[in-house]
This record gives structure tokens, sequence and C-alpha cells, in this order.
């Protein structure tokens, strides 16, 4: 099953607020474990209404392509295997970044053997700190299991992300426990189900910055029990860009869709043609089938709702072998869009493609289709004020553009043992708790500038100042006569949706108020300083911030230096009686000596390693041995300690140990000759090393497994339910892990090939 590109340009958002579009210049995104470990290609897919150029680069894998791209080209990018991330909970570097001269549209895919899935990619303006993962319950066939999992991609360093797993996975054997994850800009973390009956529909990621999250399955049944299965790749739409009012429309040749509609919040009641079918809670989900007639889904608390495909099996209405899973998120009703231009896929064996169109009934007439005007719009009977199409298309560009509120749209297609289907636009609010439009404050004096650039034809703006001015406009230009606290509102009518959305914020007016802070300092590290200012007044809080997310309101707050990063620029604001328009800055430089020896390590007899005191800082250097260099070579296992110093008085010190270690060698031989000579009759594996968990398989090229053993003692005699194998290559795949005393458990895989030789 395919999902491949269907949106090239995006524009024309009709939202309560301003809107932005799934296009960008900026972009981040990461590949989860396919069915085809590592035998699967990953494939960027741009667009752009401009020409423009850029770089897609894995920037902890040290690679990086540049592409260009013409407006109604799309431009085909391949990337490395190792751009997949493979296993459950633990980091990787696979973070994918996108970038650009001019706006773009972005789609990933991930195909092999007629098993894929892809994504429309959102840019990074549009990402969250708080999302639900989507997915559906795995699968297993012959006794290997392929779970539901999700992926999270940081974009920024120290991205630390809580997450509640809803169902059990490898290393959290407890459904509900939270776990905290830190990662930097590119790194990685993909959790999978503990086995094919877990279902991480639900689970709960939150962070302190932006990040991306990915869901799906590694290969799987919609509904279960329906031949066939594929993968499932769809990127989250975080917290804040879910919505209370949602449209589903039925597929072509379908016998039925299947709906999964998710709970943030507690007490959140599900309307489905405007009938409470369910209360659910936070993390919690229905699933929902229907076939010939649209359906509304509301509730009174946000929701996340997906629609399914259906493995061809249970589609009886389709042609023969027609259709495959796939799964894509609905659009709410603040998500219109005016214009859009999509691609109807026609590769990986799709022979009919069709489009999907919701539109206001009043608007149906101003809907054009590649220059003509759509035809065939129904309307709605449950909601008359609404109305859509099913049409076919032919495979290649398509234009589609309305006048009023605009449309929602989303493309598929079938073909044999194949589907695809997504979105043809996407568009989010801009307006909320990550860009409100009002400012914060200012001094007595100042000029304030409100502006919110929304569509006059679909939103009436207006604005409350909070001292009884109002401005009926997107702009205003206001200054307050006195100092205080204002709340100031802005009122966005929606004509369309026949809603108010109102955005608030205190606006605090002070008057000017000239900060001095003490002279700039420098301090040893693990030593603690007062940070002071001049002047001191009744009613003033301080804000004082710096390095280390630092931020108090004392007064005169202590800053304990623990190491070099407490060292920089401290700055102070004051708030309340008094205003000033430049903060208290001072520089504090603290000495870190603290050398950095790195982790206790092993060492290979007959091997040699470096230790270096990775410090600039120091004057002076004393090894355990003598040594005043700051630099050590070391060729023996043992315990090493360093000592510096520098002019101004600070010290550091820091020790290593050093194990005698080598690393286990493994050894499978490449081919075996089983005719009984008593000389390489059987395949296994020797190891060299204590170890436990011991599996080994051996697959056909097209991936049957004919051997399977726990025990290392058994070995492969070249047969398969008892009967010989002709000669040919097979695939092998070991995995154990080694007992360390010291280091603790690791976990080994290896996959290879090995030849099975007869006799004439």
């Amino acid at each position: 099953m395919i999902r491949l590109l269907c949106v090239l340009v995006l524009c024309g958002m009709t939202m309560p607020v301003s809107g932005q579009l799934s296009q960008g210049t900026d972009f981040w995104l990461g590949f989860m474990e396919h069915v085809d470990i590592s035998g699967n290609s990953k494939v960027l897919l741009i667009s752009s209404e401009h020409s423009t150029s850029g770089m897609i680069s894995l920037p902890l894998k040290d690679w990086n392509q540049s592409f260009t791209v013409k407006p109604g080209i799309v431009t085909t990018v391949f990337l490395p295997h190792n751009a997949e991330t493979l296993g459950s909970e633990r980091k990787d570097n696979t973070g994918i970044h996108v970038t650009s001269q001019h706006p773009i549209s972005v789609y990933a895919h991930q195909y092999a053997n007629a098993r894929s899935e892809a994504a429309l990619i959102l840019p990074t303006p549009a990402l969250g700190k708080e999302y639900y993962a989507m997915s559906f319950k795995g699968y297993i066939e012959r006794g290997v299991p392929y779970p539901s999992e999700f992926l999270a991609v940081a974009v920024t360093d120290g991205t630390e992300i809580y997450i509640t797993m809803s169902d059990r996975t490898p290393k959290t054997p407890v459904p509900g426990t939270t776990r905290k994850v830190t990662l930097n800009r590119g790194e990685t973390f993909q959790v999978h189900a503990a086995d094919e009956n877990g279902d991480l529909t639900g689970s709960h990621l939150v962070s302190n910055k932006p990040f991306a999250v990915f869901s799906g399955n590694v290969w799987t049944q919609v509904p279960g029990g329906c031949i066939a299965p594929d993968n499932l790749y769809e990127q989250m739409y975080p917290l804040r860009h879910w919505g209370e009012d949602y449209f589903a429309m039925p597929s072509h040749k379908a016998d039925f869709n299947l709906l999964r509609i998710l709970a943030s919040e507690n007490q959140t009641t599900v309307r489905i043609n405007g009938k409470v079918v369910t209360t659910l809670n936070s993390g919690k989900f229905i699933d929902h089938r229907f076939s010939d007639e649209p359906v509304s889904i509301t509730s009174n608390k946000p929701i996340l709702v997906a629609q399914y495909l259906s493995s061809h099996e249970c589609n009886t209405r389709a042609d023969l072998l027609q259709g495959d899973p796939s799964m894509f998120l609905l659009n709410h009703l603040q998500q219109t869009s005016r214009k859009a231009t999509f691609y109807a896929s026609p590769y990986e064996k799709i022979s009919s493609n069709f489009i999907s169109v919701l539109a206001r009934t009043a608007d149906v007439n101003t809907v054009i289709l590649d220059g003509d005007t759509m035809r065939g719009f129904k309307r709605i009977r449950h909601m008359p004020n609404y109305s859509y199409a099913n049409l076919q298309v032919f495979s290649g560009i398509h234009h589609l553009e309305a006048e009023g509120c605009g449309f929602i749209a989303y493309c598929y297609g079938y073909g044999q043992l194949e589907s695809y289907a997504y979105a043809t636009s996407l568009g989010f609010r801009v307006y909320d708790e990550y860009n409100n439009p009002i400012p914060e404050g200012g001094c007595l004096g100042d000029t304030f500038v409100f502006h919110c650039g929304v569509d006059m034809e679909v939103v009436k703006p207006s604005w409350r100042l909070g001292d009884g001015t109002r401005v009926d406009s997107s702009f205003a230009i206001h200054a307050y006569e006195r100092g205080g606290t204002y709340n100031v509102s802005l009122i966005l009518e929606n004509y369309c949706l026949n809603r108010v959305d109102t955005i608030v914020r205190k606006l605090t007016v002070t008057p000017p108020l000239e900060l001095e802070t003490m002279a700039d300092t420098t301090v040893c590290a693990g030593t603690s300083v007062h940070l002071k200012t001049a002047e001191r007044e009744e009613g003033v809080i301080y804000h004082w911030s710096g390095p280390n997310d630092f931020y108090t309101t004392a007064a005169d707050p202590m800053v304990l230096a623990s190491d070099g990063s407490y060292g920089g620029e401290y700055t102070v604001i004051a708030t309340g009686s008094s205003c000033y328009s430049l903060p208290g800055k001072l520089q504090l430089t603290v000495r870190d000596l603290n050398p950095k020896l790195g982790r206790d390590t092993s060492l290979c007899p007959g091997d040699q390693l470096f230790l270096n005191a990775d410090t600039t800082l120091a004057q002076s250097f004393l090894w355990q041995d003598g040594s005043t260099h700051p630099r050590l070579r070391v060729y023996q296992a043992g315990v090493y300690k360093l000592e510096v110093r520098d002019e101004f008085g600070c010290e550091g010190s820091d020790s290593v140990q050093i194990f005698r270690k080598c690393p286990p060698a493994v050894f499978l031989p490449p081919y075996f000759t089983p005719d009984g000579d008593g000389r390489n009759d059987f395949f296994g594996a020797s190891i060299d090393v204590d170890f436990t968990n011991y599996e080994l398989w051996i697959f056909t090229e097209d991936m049957q497994l004919v051997f399977h053993s726990n025990d290392p003692a058994e070995t492969w005699d070249g047969t398969y339910a008892g009967e010989d194998l002709p000669p040919d290559a097979f695939r092998w795949r070991l995995s154990f892990r080694e007992q360390d005393q010291r280091t603790g458990a690791k976990d080994f895989r290896q996959e290879g090939w090995v030849e099975l030789v007869r006799g004439e």
C-alpha cells in the first residue's frame, strides 16, 4: 500500500484565525521500523510553487544532499538505509532535517515488496509540545510479531519528553508507566508494543520543547483478520491542532471505512451524527464503522480522528485483490482551504484514483477542479449545510479551488494489494498558546501595535484594549494614558463556522525604571555568588534570567556555579510600579577546570589509548604517575587520576578506570556441506563470551522461516520439515545478550547469508 504525494501547493486557509499551511522552509522527520528491515526504500518527495533549492541531512550521521525544485515538478530524493529507526526504547541518531530557501511541501515515502506507506510532513512551526499516538493493533505471521509503534524526533537540544505508555512495551511491562527521555537535536526515540496484541494508541507524549511524533505499525491488518497486512506511517498532529467538529466521507468501492476517535481530556462526550455514542477519558478511544453516508463527529473537548482503509479481503465491492490498509488523519472543520494542488499517484500498482471533497452547500458551485466546475455534490441528510462529492480522477497533478468558506478534500487510490489516502491540504491555527498576537506589556508612553492577519471575507476581528477602547479591524495602534494591567482581547467571529474565538492576555503598562547591577564577576566552579542590583523599590518584582534556564524573582538571588555552564550573561528586569526600557546585565565568568576524562572504558591487551584533560582553562596538570602533560598515553588497565589548577587558584580533578576487555568474537561459516562426511555438516554460531537470550533464525531468500532455535548447542542440518533443502543461499539472523559483570548485559544482533552446498 502506497500513499504518495498528494499535496504540492497549499494556500488560502479559512479558519477562525490566521492559519499556517503544511508548506514551510524547515522540517524534521524520521522513518519508523519497516517490516522489511534495512531492505526498504526511504524517499522524500518535494514540491513548491516557487523555483527554489534546499538541503536534506541526517545531522548525526554525517549525511546530506542538496536539491532543487521547480513549480509543478516533484523532486525525489532517496535517503540512506541507516535513516530507518530500529528497535524499541533506545535513542538513535535518525532525525532528518529539511531546509529550503522558499516554502516547499515535503512528503515521506517508505516502501518495499508492495508494503509501503507515506505521510505529509509538517513544517517545524506547526509542531507542538504535547501529543497522543494514533496507531492500530499489531500482527503476527509465521511466529514473527509485527508491533504497533511510534517515534519521537527532537528538533532542539535538551528536549525532555515524558512518555506515558498506553500498553506494554519490551522495556515497560506495566501500561500507564511514565518514563522520561532527554533528546538532543536530531536524536530519535522509537517505542514498540510488547507483542502483536499491543496497541499504542493513546500513549501520551509531553515535552518542554516542540518536537515531532510519527505513529503507525510495522505491519498489520485493518481490521484484524482481514487479508492483507501493510505497514502504517503517519505524522501525528500536536494537541494544539485538534478540534471538536469533523466530517468523514466514505471511500469509493468500500464496504465500510473505519474511524478511530481519540480523546485528550476526561469526560469527552462524542457524538456521531448528533447522537451521543460514548464519553471518553484522556487517552481513550473508540472505533466506528460507516459505509455509504458521510458521518459527523463532534465533541465537547478536542479529539483526534483517524480514518482507515481496510484490507482487500473485507472489501467485497472492490475489484479482485484491490485495496490494502491505509491510515490518515482527518481535518476538522476549521482546517479548510481555498486552493490546493495535489498529485493522484499511479505508482506501486495504483490503477484508479479518487477525490472526496467536503464544502458548505452554499459554496459547491464555486468548487473548481482542473479549470471546470466540479460536479456530483450530494447534500448531507443530517447536516444539509454541507455537501460532499466522490469523483474518480486521472493519475497526475490536479488543481482544486473554491470561493466562500473553502473545502476539505482527501485523495486516495486503489491497486492490486495497494492503496493510499491522505488530505490534500492541512491548515492549523496560528494564534494559540504558542503565538499570541497580543503584546505582554511595555512602558508608559510606548505606542502599542495590535495586528492579526485574517481573511476579512470569512472572519470579523475586533479588539478590546482593556481601557474601554474598541477597534473593529485587524490592525490597531494605541497609547495608554496611565500605567496598570489591562485585560486585552482579540475577538474573531467566523462567518463560515458560525462561531466566535477569543484570544486574551494581560498587558502590563509600567513607568520607566533604570537598573544598575553589580560589576562583572569571576568565580571558581563549585562556589556560589549573590547577584545584586543597586536600586531597590517597594512593590517591584525583579525577574532574573540567565544560563541553564535560570529564572527567579528574588531581589538578590544566589547562583550556585557548579560548573562552567552557569557562566554567561545574567539579566534582570523589573515589573510592578516601575518600568525600564533596557534590562540590567552582568557577566558571570565561571572557571570550570574539571577535566573530563570520559567514562570508564576497556582496553584490549596490545592496544593503546590517550586520556585528554579536555580543558583549556588549566595552567598546570598532574597525573597519578607524576606526569605534567595534558595528555597521557595508556597501555594497560588501571585507575588514572588527573588534578589541574589555574592562575586564579581554581582546582579540579577527575579519574577514570580502564578495564582489561576485548569485544566478543562471533563466527558463523559462510557455507556448509551437510553430506555426512563429518566435516562442516552443520551450520551454527560460535561465541567466545558468556551470553544468554540466544536466538538463531534462518530464512529463504523470500523470508520463509526454515529454522529457529533458542539453544546455542542446536545447529541446522539443511532440512526443513524433515526434508533436505536444495542448494541455495539462506539468510540468517542471530541475537544474544552478553553477560558482563562490569558493564551489565549488552544485546548483540547480526545478520548475514550462508550457502548450503550439496554434492552432485
